[in-house]
């Protein structure tokens, strides 16, 4: 296997992973518990990806909802879909607690889950949000020296 295959399949992966993560947070949302409620038994049916992301988000909840409600304008928390809502809690955990994981990964692939489980305005709008998010907690790219000015 060729290392572009195998960093292919590392995506891939990580895409089903991310996939699963949103699908409990789905879940704790329509049954109104908890995510680690939801995630019980089942934690060790999950991989360590999964299992650390549900428990890390669960005891960030209120953070995380704070920090999505800041940055919805016009809207509130409660009027969101509960996908995009679980697309955003997982995408905005990533922006504020994970920051090894690049901005334009973390956008790119609540994208792409927005894309395949949600609405065909859900892009565009959990990128306006991400992306304002992103902008608050990420610090922006250091200037090269050669491009700085005088």
């Amino acid at each position: 296997m060729t290392q572009h295959h195998s960093h292919a399949d590392a995506i891939d992966h990580s895409r089903v992973l991310r996939e699963q993560v949103v699908s409990i947070l789905y879940e704790s949302l329509l049954r109104q518990l908890s995510p680690m409620a939801v995630l019980g038994d089942k934690a060790r049916a999950y991989p360590p990806f999964v299992t650390e992301r549900i428990a890390a988000i669960d005891r960030e909840q209120a953070t995380i909802e704070a920090t999505i409600t800041d940055h919805l304008y016009d809207w509130s928390l409660g009027r969101l879909n509960p996908v995009d809502r679980s697309i955003l809690t997982l995408g905005v955990w990533e922006l504020r607690f994970k920051p090894e994981i690049p901005t334009s990964v973390v956008i790119a692939e609540a994208l792409r889950l927005a894309d395949l489980l949600s609405t065909e305005d859900s892009p565009k709008f959990l990128n306006g949000v991400l992306a304002a998010v992103a902008s608050q907690y990420r610090t922006a790219p250091p200037v090269s020296p050669e491009r700085a000015s005088p």
